[in-house]
């Protein structure tokens, strides 16, 4: 490492071209736009909205966190007539470790195309309405997060995000985001998951 510093030292020295490989100290405030859906005991009924906020700081090259906020309205139904259909209203806010895959080779000073991957847990709440009539309790808790995504650079100061993410709420709301509730010896037998396909609109502030 001495040796290494030195060299580096007497190139600057010499008069040559020193690069820094310290990453820029940058903040990515976010609009997320996407069509969420339930999957759950009742089929998904295209397309949902969803519109969030996020704040996204850079830990280094490849990891950073991310603290967003979301609202989504989905509808699920049955395609039968007389049938169940259910319509949900989504309120979440979670906190995210995200790794930028193609960047543990660092060997650019930026890359055109991000790879991410992520997960974290947040909170969510619901209201939803089965058949016309409020799910009382409505179901709320705990959420544990996973998705992926591609970043695409247009210059320093912004960024177009592809991304798709899945959340499961924790506990005995797990099985309430569509309405219907299966229950098996006071177990739930079945789970919803919340999906969030989205784009992601990012302007970066800092060097």
């Amino acid at each position: 490492l001495l040796a290494f510093f030195g060299l580096g030292l007497a190139a600057q020295d010499a008069g040559s071209t020193y690069r820094s490989f310290t990453p820029a100290d940058q903040w990515e405030v976010g609009v997320d736009l996407g069509t969420p859906m339930i999957l759950g005991d009742i089929p998904a009924k295209f397309p949902g909205f969803g519109g969030g906020l996020h704040i996204r700081k850079s830990l280094g090259h490849v990891f950073s966190v991310r603290v967003s906020g979301l609202y989504a309205s989905m509808k699920n139904e049955d395609e039968a007539p007389g049938t169940d259909d259910s319509e949900t209203a989504w309120f979440s806010g979670s906190g995210q470790l995200v790794m930028t895959v193609n960047n543990l080779r660092f060997d650019k000073p930026y890359r055109k195309v991000g790879i991410n991957v992520f997960g974290g847990l947040g909170y969510s709440s619901s209201d939803v309405t089965l058949n016309g009539t409020t799910v009382d309790p409505n179901p709320s808790g705990a959420t544990v997060e996973v998705g992926a995504g591609l970043a695409f650079r247009f210059n320093s100061k912004f960024n177009l995000g592809l991304e798709y993410t899945v959340a499961q709420v924790l506990g005995d709301d797990q099985d309430l985001l569509d309405g219907m509730n299966n229950e098996s010896n006071d177990r739930n037998i079945s789970r919803d998951f919340f999906h969030w396909p989205h784009l992601s609109l990012n302007f970066n502030i800092g060097g």
